[in-house]
């Protein structure tokens, strides 16, 4: 793939999580479980057509070819799309996605102390940009509006120059 269109595809996918939320919040008649079982069966179905499709075999072949592994992480992912709607639900949705987002630095972290894959410098200056702005949403909470904005702001500034 094009880094032109993997940017484009990150920039979709961050629009769809945050309208998910708005979504979300705009049910009135359904609750956490009703949300998660048509949430989850869509994905299921989509998932199974995308292996399907770049394994090239039909819906019984794979499911039939599915082992341990693929249980477990079918496991990890029922409990991650559980929790986030639950989350979206229980929580605000800025604070729901700002967890989310923050879920690739941990990995990075995570991937450096226990398989010794020590991350690209890059990543290591967009995790200083995430703690920034994670200093500055603390300082916000505690009323220092002024300062931690200009924080954010100078943070988000360097980040992008780098990248670009």
């Amino acid at each position: 793939m094009q880094k032109q269109s993997a940017m484009y595809l990150i920039l979709l996918g961050g629009t769809c999580m945050s309208f998910i939320g708005l979504c979300m919040r705009l049910v009135e008649a359904a609750d956490g479980f009703q949300i998660l079982f048509y949430r989850s069966i869509s994905l299921s179905l989509m998932v199974g057509l995308i292996c399907c499709l770049r394994r090239r075999t039909g819906p019984v072949d794979f499911v039939k070819s599915l082992d341990r592994t693929d249980m477990v992480m079918g496991a990890a992912l029922a409990i991650a799309f559980t929790t986030y709607v639950f989350a979206m639900l229980y929580t605000s949705v800025a604070s729901t996605l700002f967890i989310l987002t923050s879920s690739p630095f941990m990995a990075a972290i995570l991937g450096w102390v226990w398989i010794g894959e020590k991350p690209h410098p890059m990543t290591w200056m967009v995790m200083e940009d995430f703690a920034a702005v994670l200093y500055g949403k603390g300082m916000r909470l505690t009323a220092e509006v002024s300062i931690c904005y200009a924080a954010e702001c100078f943070s988000h500034v360097i980040t992008i120059t780098l990248i670009y």
